[in-house]
């Protein structure tokens, strides 16, 4: 048989209550929050402290399942009428999967589809934690993001339980969003993780089917907000050098002193920022500066060259940021009749073992930090690898604007998209190109990462013969 109850536990008693004695006993007297008087039995806590006994709001339902055994239920209601009708019901539904009229994954699906979706997204969290996909565990900052994208749709489509997710709310909600101003991309990033979500359900038996299957893409064609370009020749000179000299010549900028008109707060001066006109000068004064700190040098002058070589082998394998941290001293095979990177697929993106060629001077320029360094097989080669922070300082050190006239952004994986530009700028077949970017389809390598404006193409119309 099942049974209802209130759930007892015990609190603080508030300071505008007042203890009395009833029939003999200390209660606890107190106006709630809907402004009616209670009177609550008074108890000793643990520590010897008074406390009041009260009663969740919600009914709570104690059965035995259809497999004998007891289970607690919240209902979800505060009316006691219609807490018995969700207690009959449950108890009409063990009663079906006894008999064999309702399955227990029938049975199981109503429940999920009414339950709270908190508990479904803990579920689904737990399994991106434990999920491997081509061989690697789900990174944290991947659950983080879909986290934080999934509660964010839920709540904003008001979307309780698995019962209240619909196709039509979802459409509605990436409409709005993007006329407020999300971009295309974005709405997508968000439409990717509830899409999940909803496989997840079906996958592990919480739902019969996607409610959102055939949920259409928001159109990102016409409205690209992050599109990267590629770095001209000197553009890359320049770069090299702003990360080798950069660290020291961030100590020798000139300091200027700040008007009452331009101050901003208790600060009376500032240092100038570093700029491609000024760099030589202020690397030649923050030499100057830690003179007597010749260990300073040494390691500021290791972070430079580290940072500038790191920069070099992005230009010229192709290799991702992340790949690039990966890279330890024994994936590189610098005694070959040609050098060579072999990288496992654990740390591609594609999953599979990468073979990248080394360029003669790189393959030097590697053999000599590691000698330096005195690294062993296991240790990482660039560690630690370049920050975002960093290459933005390193840019705007060397002349180059973050963003072009066509609104193009430069970042580090911009790299890899110099790389691709350069290849195609040096005549390189198209399926060579593919390949050394290690990419699966021709129309990315050739429109996505080979930037128009670096090619010749007035050159290619002056090659025609003069018809």
């Amino acid at each position: 048989m099942a049974s209802l109850y209130k759930q007892r536990y015990t609190t603080k008693i508030p300071a505008n209550a007042e203890i009395i004695k009833k029939d003999g006993k200390k209660k606890v007297r107190l106006v709630g929050r809907d402004g009616k008087t209670k009177m609550l039995d008074f108890v000793r806590g643990r520590d010897g402290s008074g406390r009041m006994v009260d009663y969740s709001p919600n009914w709570m339902i104690n059965y035995v399942d259809y497999d004998g055994r007891r289970r607690v239920k919240s209902t979800g209601c505060r009316d006691k009428t219609a807490a018995r009708q969700i207690m009959a019901q449950l108890e009409l539904e063990v009663e079906q999967v006894r008999s064999g009229v309702l399955s227990r994954r029938e049975l199981r699906l109503a429940e999920y589809r009414i339950a709270s979706i908190e508990e479904l997204i803990q579920d689904y969290l737990t399994h991106l934690a434990v999920k491997t996909v081509k061989g690697r565990r789900v990174s944290k900052a991947y659950r983080r993001g879909s986290e934080q994208r999934l509660r964010q749709i839920l709540e904003e489509c008001h979307f309780r339980t698995l019962d209240d997710v619909n196709r039509e709310g979802v459409e509605n909600w990436m409409f709005l969003t993007e006329k407020n101003g999300k971009g295309p991309r974005t709405v997508n990033c968000y439409r990717t993780a509830i899409l999940a979500f909803c496989n997840w359900a079906v996958k592990y038996q919480r739902l019969a089917s996607n409610p959102l299957a055939g949920l259409f893409r928001a159109d990102e064609s016409h409205d690209i907000r992050h599109q990267r370009r590629a770095l001209t020749e000197g553009e890359v000179s320049r770069l090299l050098k702003a990360a080798e000299l950069r660290p020291i010549a961030e100590y020798g900028r000139e300091i200027v002193k700040l008007t009452t008109k331009t101050r901003n707060g208790r600060r009376k001066w500032k240092r100038l920022p570093l700029t491609w006109e000024n760099l030589d000068d202020c690397y030649a004064r923050g030499l100057e500066a830690m003179k007597n700190s010749p260990r300073k040098i040494k390691e500021y002058r290791r972070i430079g060259r580290q940072r500038k070589l790191a920069y070099r082998v992005l230009l010229t394998t192709g290799l991702r940021r992340g790949e690039l941290a990966a890279v330890t001293v024994d994936c590189l095979h610098l005694d070959a009749e040609r050098p060579f990177l072999l990288l496992p697929g654990s740390f591609t993106k594609n999953g599979q073992t990468a073979t990248i060629p080394l360029r003669a001077e790189i393959t030097e320029a590697v053999r000599s930090w590691i000698d330096e360094m005195g690294l062993f097989s296991l240790d990482p080669v660039f560690d630690p690898i370049p920050t975002i922070r960093n290459f933005d300082a390193d840019i705007a050190a060397a002349n180059i604007p973050k963003r072009d006239e066509r609104n193009r952004v430069v970042d580090i994986h911009a790299l890899r998209h110099t790389f691709g530009t350069h290849l195609a700028r040096a005549g390189v077949a198209p399926r060579t190109a593919m390949a050394a970017m290690r990419h699966s389809k021709i129309e990315l390598t050739m429109n996505v990462y080979t930037d128009p404006a670096l090619l010749d193409v007035a050159g290619a119309v002056d090659s025609l013969p003069a018809f």
